[in-house]
C-alpha cells in the first residue's frame, strides 16, 4: 500500500537513508545495481536524506554530484532516485514500509551506533549491511546478510539478489529484525531507565501508572458474528475461525467495561458475543466449541471447560443489573439451560469456572437448589485436595497447568455463597502454595506451557501466557477483598505488572498503541502476534485491577 502511494506499486524496492556524507559508501551499492537488475529488472534505489549542513557548508554538493554522475555513467537513471531533503520520522517510516531490502553502506567500521539501521530494523525490514561495530552486534543471518567487507559492490549484489530471490527468507528476516528490536521501543527503553533508577536511586516501579483501558484491539477481532480467534501480529487471521472459550471471556470483559463506563459499544460487542454462544448451543443445553471461518461448527469437538467458561461468562453477565433486561434475560434461558446438561464435570477447572457462573447467578436469583450445586461441585474440588495434597504439594492435582488460581478462586466464591470455613481454608492454603511457586524474586512467574510443572518434577519456566497473569490477578483481587490481607493486594499489582514489564525478559507484553496483547513470553522474545484470548486476558486483568 506504501508503494502504492509513492506511486511505486510494480517496483522492488531497496532504500538507504540519513544525512548525506562521504562516508556513506553509496556509491557501492550503486555499482552494485547492474548485477541486480540482471535479474529484477523493476529494481528502484532509493536514496533517501539531504547532505548534512556541516559537510554541504564546507564541500558544497560534491558527494551528491559524485553519485549522481556515476548513476548516468551506469545508464541508471531509472534505478536510482534521490530525494534530497530533511525527512521527519513519519516520512522515514512510510519510506520504510515501502522498502523490500534496506541497505547500509557506511564504511565506518568503527561506527558503534546507527539510528538508520534500528528504525530499519524496528520498522522489519531485511537487511544487507557493511561490518560496522552495531551491524556486527545487530545484524546475524536470521535478521539479514552481513558483509565482509566495506567497498565491495559484488558482495552487495550477491546479498540483495540473495534476498530477493527467496521471498520466504525474507520474510523470516522480516520478522525477526522485527521481535529483536521491541526492546527498543519507547515503552521498553523508559522501563530500562525506570529499573536503573530503582537499582541505584531506590526508586519503587512497582506502582506503575495503569495505561487507558482501551476496547479497540478487541473491536478489531471482532466481526458481525464473533471474536476471530488469532491475529498476524496486530491484524485478525479470518481463517483460524472462531472459539466458544474466547467469546465466553470477551462478553466477561465487555460487561466488566459496561459496568464501569456505561457504553453503548460495549453492548453491541455484548449482544455479537452472547448471540454467538446462542449459535453453538445445543438443544441438550451443552456447547461446541469451534465454528470455522465459514460459520460451519465443529461438531465433534466438545470441551468441559469450554461450557464452564460458558456459564461463568453467563452467570457473571445475568448478576449485573446495569445490564439492560432483554440481554441478561437470553443469558438466563441459555444460563437454565446450560445447568440441565446430562453430562458430569470432571475437569478441575471447569467445575471451577462453572461454580463461579453460579454463584454470581446466585446472587441475583437465590434459591437452595444453586446453593446445593454450588456446595456439590465445591465439595468434588475439596474431595481432590484431599486425595492428592500433603505437606509439601498442597493442591488438588498432580501437576500445575494453566489458569492454576482459579481453582482456589472459586472456592473463595464458594465461601461467600455459603460461609463455609472449609472453603476459605482451603482457598488460601492452594494460593499460598501457588504463589511460593509463582512469585519469585519480586515478579510473577507463571507456569510456562512449554513442560507445564508434575509433582516431583521441574518447573516450566516458558512459555508464559497472559490468561495466566490474569487468572491470578483476579483470584488475588477477590483474595484481598474477602481477608482484607494487604500482601493479595501487593501481589495482584506484581501480576498485573507482568504485563508492563515485569518478567524476565523485561519486555511490556501489553501493546498501547493497538490496545492489544502479544500471545506470550518466550525464553528469548516475546510471541509478537496479537489474539483474541491473550488481549481479553489483559483486559480482564486490568479491569479487575480497577474494580
Amino acid at each position: 500500500k506504501k508503494k502504492e502511494k509513492m506511486g511505486y506499486g510494480d517496483r522492488l524496492i531497496i532504500s538507504s537513508f540519513g544525512m548525506m556524507n562521504p562516508g556513506k559508501g553509496y556509491e557501492y551499492v550503486i555499482e552494485s545495481l547492474p548485477l541486480v537488475i540482471e535479474k529484477f529488472p523493476s529494481l528502484l534505489y532509493l536514496i533517501i536524506g539531504e547532505t548534512h549542513p556541516v559537510v554541504r557548508k564546507r564541500e558544497g554538493e560534491r558527494y551528491r554530484n559524485f553519485l549522481e554522475s556515476k548513476v548516468k555513467k551506469l545508464g541508471l537513471e531509472k534505478h536510482v532516485k534521490f530525494y534530497n531533503k530533511y525527512v521527519n520520522l513519519s516520512e522515514i517510516i512510510n519510506y520504510l514500509k515501502a522498502t523490500d531490502v534496506y541497505v547500509n553502506s557506511s564504511t565506518n567500521p568503527n561506527q558503534i551506533v546507527s539510528g538508520t539501521l534500528s528504525y530499519a530494523m524496528g520498522c522489519g525490514r531485511a537487511i544487507v549491511s557493511t561490518p560496522t561495530l552495531h551491524a556486527k552486534e545487530a545484524v546475524n543471518p536470521k535478521r539479514g546478510i552481513l558483509l565482509d567487507e566495506f567497498n565491495g559492490p559484488k558482495l552487495f549484489a550477491n546479498a540483495i539478489l540473495q534476498i530477493l530471490s527467496n521471498p520466504s527468507l525474507r520474510g523470516a528476516m522480516e520478522k525477526n529484525a522485527y521481535s529483536y528490536t521491541r526492546h527498543m521501543t519507547w515503552p521498553n527503553v523508559a522501563l530500562a531507565y525506570l529499573k536503573v533508577f530503582e537499582k541505584c536511586m531506590g526508586v519503587s516501579e512497582k506502582y506503575k501508572k495503569l495505561p487507558k483501558i482501551k476496547l479497540r484491539h478487541i473491536m478489531t477481532l471482532t466481526d458481525d458474528f464473533s471474536i476471530i480467534q488469532f491475529a498476524n501480529h496486530a491484524k485478525p487471521d479470518p481463517q483460524s475461525g472462531y472459539c466458544l472459550d474466547d467469546n465466553a471471556r470477551a462478553m466477561i470483559v465487555c460487561s466488566m467495561y459496561y459496568n464501569i463506563f456505561k457504553l453503548e459499544s460495549a453492548l453491541k460487542l455484548i449482544k455479537i458475543y452472547l448471540d454467538y454462544m446462542k449459535y453453538v448451543q445445543q438443544k441438550d443445553g451443552g456447547f461446541y466449541n469451534f465454528v470455522d471461518i465459514n460459520r460451519e461448527i465443529n461438531q465433534e469437538h466438545l470441551s468441559e471447560d469450554s461450557c464452564g467458561r460458558a456459564l461463568w461468562s453467563l452467570g457473571y453477565l445475568i448478576s449485573l443489573k446495569k445490564i439492560p433486561y432483554g440481554l441478561r434475560n437470553d443469558a438466563e434461558e441459555m444460563f437454565n439451560k446450560a445447568l440441565k446438561h446430562p453430562g458430569t464435570i470432571r475437569s478441575p477447572r471447569a467445575v471451577a469456572f462453572s461454580l463461579i457462573g453460579l454463584y454470581f447467578y446466585n446472587k441475583v436469583k437465590p434459591s437452595q437448589v444453586n446453593l446445593n450445586k454450588i456446595k456439590e461441585l465445591a465439595n468434588y474440588l475439596v474431595s481432590l485436595y484431599k486425595t492428592q495434597s500433603s505437606d509439601e504439594w498442597q493442591w488438588f492435582e498432580e501437576y500445575l497447568t494453566y489458569s492454576n488460581s482459579k481453582l482456589p478462586e472459586s472456592l473463595f466464591y464458594a465461601y461467600l455463597a455459603t460461609g463455609h470455613k472449609k472453603y476459605l481454608e482451603i482457598a488460601e492454603a492452594t494460593l499460598e502454595f501457588l504463589n511460593s511457586i509463582t512469585f519469585i524474586d519480586g515478579k510473577f512467574i507463571p507456569i510456562g506451557q512449554d513442560g507445564w510443572y508434575v509433582k516431583d518434577g521441574h518447573r516450566a519456566h516458558f512459555d508464559q501466557q497472559p490468561v495466566d497473569a490474569a487468572s491470578m490477578v483476579q483470584t488475588l483481587v477477590l483474595a484481598n477483598k474477602i481477608t482484607k490481607k494487604k500482601v493479595y493486594q501487593e501481589r495482584a499489582i506484581t501480576a498485573f505488572n507482568w504485563f508492563l514489564g515485569d518478567n524476565p525478559l523485561n519486555q511490556v507484553i501489553y501493546d498501547e498503541l493497538t490496545g492489544g496483547c502479544h500471545d506470550g513470553l518466550g525464553e528469548s522474545s516475546i510471541n509478537l502476534n496479537q489474539g483474541a484470548e491473550s488481549t481479553i486476558s489483559y483486559l480482564i486483568a486490568r479491569l479487575s485491577i480497577t474494580q
